[in-house]
């Protein structure tokens, strides 16, 4: 949670930068943040400190205590039960794919409608009144006004997302360190550690930015979509394939320092408690 709330508005600026061309006024052609550098410079000069820093940090920690537990923590009895399955030692790449996967799933499922309420908030425009007047009150509001349902619209894509980076990050990470063990490259200890996290940051962003892409413009929710297909291709059709890379900048500065946060200290945390390092 500390990591998630000190790169919190990396992650603000990322949601402005993948659905400012859908939010742009009427007639307007001239994109309002032209990159990572001048959207956090306009959003500090417009809004302060709470547009960058707290504008759905409330909702993002909520998330947090739900989703990133339990994808961290179903890891590794993900990756023995593929293990028990296949009858192999666990250190196959697929397995530690799946078992990434099949953690972040969960995880994302169950904290969907958070991470939902946390993007309104964020994708709030300068000028444009607030959606909803706190954390709380937006739950109840969606339920009102768009069913129980709409707490998770984009469920889907959130999903896949999850899936994608949970199994990017973990499996990129874990067989960094064995194959750097492996070659006797590196021993287990911090060094290890950071190597990999840094391995898994650059992995993992890649991978996940056009899911990321979909899920935050279906979650937007102010233009309406038939689904993440209908999204995929109107996005691509309007504005091309690159623009699934929107925001892959204030991505990376967000995924990369906080993998090489928290993935060591994760790995202390579970060395002082007397489980085996990852």
């Amino acid at each position: 949670m500390a990591v998630s709330a000190l790169l919190h508005p990396n992650d603000t600026i990322k949601v402005r930068l993948q659905t400012q061309s859908q939010l742009m006024r009427a007639g307007s052609t001239d994109l309002y943040y032209r990159g990572f550098s001048h959207a956090a410079q306009r959003i500090w000069a417009e809004e302060g400190f709470r547009g960058l820093w707290t504008r759905g940090l409330t909702a993002s920690m909520m998330r947090e205590l739900s989703y990133s537990s339990l994808r961290l923590g179903l890891y590794e009895p993900g990756k023995h039960f593929a293990a028990m399955l296949l009858h192999d030692s666990g250190e196959s790449l697929w397995e530690k794919i799946a078992a990434g996967f099949f953690s972040g799933a969960i995880g994302s499922a169950i904290a969907s409608p958070t991470d939902l309420i946390k993007i309104r908030f964020q994708s709030v425009m300068p000028g444009d009144p607030p959606r909803y007047k706190n954390t709380f009150a937006a739950f109840g509001e969606i339920v009102r006004a768009e069913g129980v349902a709409g707490l998770y619209k984009g469920v889907s894509p959130t999903i896949v997302r999850a899936g994608i980076l949970t199994s990017a990050q973990l499996s990129s990470y874990d067989h960094t360190k064995y194959l750097l063990l492996k070659n006797e490259i590196l021993e287990e200890g911090h060094t290890l550690h950071l190597c990999a996290a840094l391995v898994s940051g650059l992995v993992t962003t890649v991978a996940m930015n056009p899911v990321d892409v979909i899920k935050t413009r279906i979650m937007e929710s102010r233009v309406p979509y038939k689904g993440p297909l209908d999204c995929f291709w109107k996005t691509v059709q309007n504005e091309g394939l690159f623009s699934l890379y929107k925001g892959f900048l204030p991505n990376y500065l967000r995924l990369g320092p906080h993998f090489v946060l928290s993935l060591p200290l994760f790995e202390a945390i579970r060395h002082f408690f007397g489980a085996s390092y990852l």
